[in-house]
């Protein structure tokens, strides 16, 4: 007769439970740190100083960025340090409530109604914001239309014999994406990897009894 005799099998047990209880603590405590690092990844991306043009004064963000004028739309990113969980699936969040974000993420056309007015140095903030947003260039002292030779329609304004460009009316411009979410997810995942792959590790070595 030959006889198997197995001990430490309470053992081996109660190490598993433990190992599944610290792996569901490692990976929400990861998540939310990768949800704060992906967030200040994201916020630095949005937070370009922005072109400058001596005659469209202050203008976007360089390559995919996104430039920082109030700051007030990075702000409104979300922490991304709230862990949800459904089941045994778990996972957070980095996103934007602000509709012009989601455009600026994949780009697109913007019809005018019937024109789109871009503003030039002389129309914006030292923000390089449309100081005249919402106002109608008739409201504007001294502004009038003024077609030039080749077919352009510009706003103008006039003083003192001086003629100063403000704005140049289109029908449509194309916005290219600039995909910042992408890239900062891109920029993150790296680290976010090495953390996961080393809590795991973590947790197996102590199960081990290491």
């Amino acid at each position: 007769m030959i006889a198997v005799e197995a001990r430490g099998v309470p053992e081996v047990a109660n190490r598993l439970r433990r190992a599944g209880r610290e792996l569901t603590a490692a990976r929400d405590r990861e998540l939310a740190a990768a949800g704060a690092l992906l967030r200040r990844k994201l916020g630095g991306r949005m937070s370009d100083p922005g072109s400058t043009h001596p005659f469209w004064g202050r203008g976007g963000g360089v390559g995919d960025a996104l430039a920082a004028r109030s700051g007030g739309s990075r702000a409104r990113i979300t922490p991304g340090t709230q862990v949800y969980r459904s089941g045994d699936t778990a996972w957070t969040v980095v996103g934007s409530p602000d509709p012009h974000i989601a455009f600026l993420e994949e780009g697109g056309t913007i019809q005018g109604n019937p024109f789109l007015r871009i503003p030039t140095g002389a129309a914006k903030t030292a923000q390089g914001v449309d100081r005249w947003a919402g106002r109608s260039i008739r409201d504007i002292p001294g502004a009038f239309l003024q077609r030039t030779r080749r077919g352009a329609l510009w706003a103008m304004q006039a003083f003192a014999r001086r003629v100063t460009f403000l704005y140049l009316l289109v029908r449509s411009v194309r916005v290219r994406g600039r995909h910042v979410f992408a890239r900062a997810r891109a920029d993150a995942e790296p680290e976010i990897a090495r953390r996961f792959k080393g809590a795991v590790e973590t947790v197996v070595r102590r199960a081990n009894g290491g």
